[in-house]
């Protein structure tokens, strides 16, 4: 993934770039390996011109894409589906997102998203 992300970048596509290595960031937070996180945070730095660009809330990128699909309207286990990962570990990602963010749930959690640029732009909130 780190190698895609790279590869986007040099394309010139920065958004596809960013997506490829908060992907590889996110499973090297998953398998705890600091030597993966360290080549991710380097390439984010190097495609972002030298600076990486944090995700709000210091959530990090499996964080964040969980919370983008729940302001999608997905359910857990929708989300799982979409992850690959279990409805379990859907619900602690969630738990950890609200407690990090200080947020009462699913709805505020959404709101966040979109006030946040989570989402894609043209979304309507609800």
């Amino acid at each position: 993934m780190i190698g895609l992300g790279r590869a986007c970048h040099e394309l010139g596509q920065a958004d596809k770039a960013a997506r490829h290595l908060r992907t590889a960031e996110a499973m090297a937070h998953e398998i705890a390996n600091p030597q993966l996180l360290a080549q991710v945070a380097e390439a984010l730095a190097k495609t972002a011109g030298g600076v990486a660009n944090p995700l709000p809330g210091n959530l990090t990128a499996r964080q964040a894409e969980v919370l983008r699909l729940l302001a999608d309207g997905l359910t857990n286990r929708e989300i799982a589906a979409r992850l690959y990962l279990s409805p379990g570990t859907v619900e602690r990602h969630l738990a950890t997102i609200y407690r990090k963010l200080g947020l009462g749930g699913r709805v505020e959690a959404a709101r966040y998203a979109v006030e946040h640029g989570l989402t894609p732009p043209n979304r309507a909130m609800l």
